[in-house]
């Protein structure tokens, strides 16, 4: 991503925002709507941010139904081995607002960023019983691949990986 952190764009009645550094008001309205798991859930996600800023590049895409509230997430990151090469994970929609193409929007929004930083392919992985996020996947022109470890995501043993030309 380039030098500029942050950058919002208007989508109908939201704000998506592509950004480096994702508040902790913003992060702890996602969490908050995880309910009992809510600690675990802040915890992983400064976790992944963390990593992922300290070995390569990486952004998150929020879309924003108010400044702070938080309906739809997902953080992208960048390979340091291969730098042509981001992973996107931690997809997630609040429930009211799911099959609404809050997702879509999301992954849209992130892979609209990646182009303009040239990079070559975005891969994820997906539950074998997820369908919703098996037809995104297609639908957004991903295909399915052999799996691969990606950085820190090592464990990926019974998930279906996704890879995408950019």
């Amino acid at each position: 991503m380039n030098r500029q952190t942050e950058k919002f764009i208007t989508v109908g009645d939201y704000q998506v925002l592509v950004t480096k550094e994702p508040s902790y008001n913003m992060l702890n309205s996602i969490a908050q709507q995880h309910g009992n798991i809510a600690d675990k859930v802040i915890r992983g996600l400064t976790n992944t941010i963390y990593r992922a800023k300290s070995s390569s590049d990486y952004f998150a895409v929020l879309l924003l139904k108010e400044k702070d509230y938080v309906i739809g997430y997902a953080s992208f990151i960048q390979n340091s081995i291969e730098p042509s090469k981001w992973f996107y994970t931690d997809l997630w929609v609040a429930s009211e607002y799911r099959r609404q193409g809050i997702a879509t929007q999301i992954l849209k929004a992130g892979i609209n960023q990646l182009v303009e930083c040239h990079a070559k392919f975005l891969y994820c992985t997906v539950e074998p019983h997820n369908e919703a996020s098996i037809r995104t996947q297609y639908a957004l022109g991903f295909t399915e691949t052999k799996t691969e470890p990606f950085e820190f995501f090592m464990d990926m043993e019974g998930l279906i990986m996704f890879q995408k030309q950019l």
